[in-house]
């Protein structure tokens, strides 16, 4: 946290795709037209809401509920990036908080899944789909995307039902082409412990309680690495590996608490390789991140390089071929 005068004030941790939340807080982009929450805490609890006041200079936003308070709801105005900053009352160059963000137009993208099926025996159900497709909704707020379920096809392959090489995964999502949205096949199992894989022609996932195994396939459909925290060590969270518009304002300042381990931050991405970790742990930053990069499911140990995994990295309207 940074000390401002007599005041303390941090942007709470970003809250993403949680069961209890239908709305992101601090997300890195709201989607023109829409909404956005953010929320500070400033401390002592005595300051007043009407003390803390939000500005924005970039004209992309508007405060509709005014922009007074510890929570205020934003909405995109015009597409561009924009700066919020934070201050107390009439206090001048306290050096507050701010926070970076983009305004975009949303994007629309079909979903459709093709069950594999062994002798009638759906892979998947429909909740599971329903219930992956609601998880990358609530993740994918947050860069200004939404999916729907186009169509659910039932494949009766039973070779197909259990996956065991990549070869096999080759051969699945082959089988269908052109849908003018992203194909999703469902099997029963996987090797290698594998949840899911995502091909230039379809992604196959694996039958999982995993909700967010979906929304993190997306990601590397829009062009977004997995990355591993794995030989970042016990550095703390710092500018220097998390990028100037994800740092918020300075040590301790921001997002991300000053005792904060990086490779704790990293264990909240979306795109952290390991399923291994809270369904809620689907963070997608405004800019990218360094970390280390997996091949085939392990991670590489090498000096920690800047991997995508941001907003400005991704390709919003992903397609398979």
């Amino acid at each position: 946290m940074k000390r401002i005068g007599l005041f303390i004030m941090t942007f709470c941790l970003a809250v993403s795709g949680t069961a209890q939340l239908e709305y992101l807080v601090n997300p890195s982009c709201v989607a023109l037209g829409e909404t956005g929450v953010f929320k500070i805490d400033v401390k002592p609890d005595s300051i007043s809401d009407d003390m803390i006041v939000w500005e924005d200079n970039s004209g992309h936003l508007s405060f509709p509920n005014g922009n007074k308070g510890r929570l205020v709801t934003v909405k995109g105005e015009t597409p561009g990036d924009f700066k919020l900053s934070v201050r107390i009352g009439n206090i001048v160059n306290n050096q507050g908080p701010h926070i970076f963000g983009t305004v975009k137009p949303s994007t629309v993208t079909a979903l459709h899944f093709f069950v594999i099926t062994s002798n009638g025996v759906h892979a998947v159900s429909q909740e599971m789909i329903d219930r992956w497709t609601a998880t990358a909704n609530r993740a994918y707020r947050q860069a200004a995307m939404s999916f729907y379920k186009a169509s659910v096809t039932y494949v009766e392959k039973p070779e197909w039902f259990h996956v065991t090489d990549f070869d096999q995964v080759d051969n699945i999502v082959d089988h269908a082409r052109g849908t003018g949205g992203l194909e999703v096949y469902c099997v029963s199992t996987f090797f290698g412990g594998i949840h899911g894989v995502n091909r230039a022609d379809g992604m196959v996932i694996k039958a999982t309680e995993k909700d967010f195994v979906l929304a993190h396939e997306i990601g590397h459909a829009c062009g977004l690495d997995d990355i591993a925290e794995v030989f970042v060590g016990d550095a703390l969270v710092s500018e220097d590996l998390v990028r100037s518009k994800n740092w918020s304002g300075g040590p301790g300042t921001g997002h991300y608490p000053k005792d904060l381990k990086h490779q704790d931050l990293i264990r909240r991405l979306l795109m952290y390789y390991s399923v291994i970790r809270e369904d809620t742990a689907v963070s997608i930053p405004l800019e990218d991140v360094k970390g280390n990069m997996v091949r085939t499911g392990v991670p590489v140990n090498s000096s920690p390089m800047i991997r995508n995994v941001g907003v400005e990295s991704m390709n919003r309207n992903p397609r398979h071929n």
